[in-house]
């Protein structure tokens, strides 16, 4: 995971010439984010024990998050839009995820698909 979060460090270097926007806060929010990824992972993985409210705190932080920092964005370039469209899809897909116990295999595969998109959010905008 620590990998995950370096790519997310060099990204935000990379991307803050072309977006009107605090490398601190970037930065900040990105490794707030490493607590609530890790503990849904940790839950999706049966690593840690799922509990329905700690998931969907961490569920509704990054969501906040990704539309605070989406909205902050000034997106001038190709790039700097693509960038914004992702925080956009990030904080639809952190609400659209439900956490029940009950439908357990589909919480797994949604936490699974966040990580993903992350990752490849990370791809592209590690140089």
């Amino acid at each position: 995971m620590r990998p995950f979060f370096a790519l997310a460090f060099a990204a935000s270097l990379l991307l803050l010439p072309t977006m009107a926007l605090p490398a601190q806060s970037l930065r900040e929010t990105m490794r707030g984010w490493r607590v609530h990824t890790r503990s849904l992972a940790g839950m999706a993985s049966n690593h840690a024990r799922f509990s329905e409210v700690a998931a969907r705190a961490d569920l509704q932080a990054l969501a906040t998050a990704a539309s605070e920092l989406q909205a902050q964005l000034n997106a001038s370039t190709a790039d700097a839009r693509d960038f914004k469209a992702r925080f956009v899809a990030l904080a639809a897909s952190a609400r659209a995820l439900t956490p029940a116990s009950s439908n357990f295999p589909a919480f797994r595969a949604q936490v699974a698909e966040i990580q993903s998109s992350c990752a490849a959010c990370h791809d592209k905008y590690n140089n």
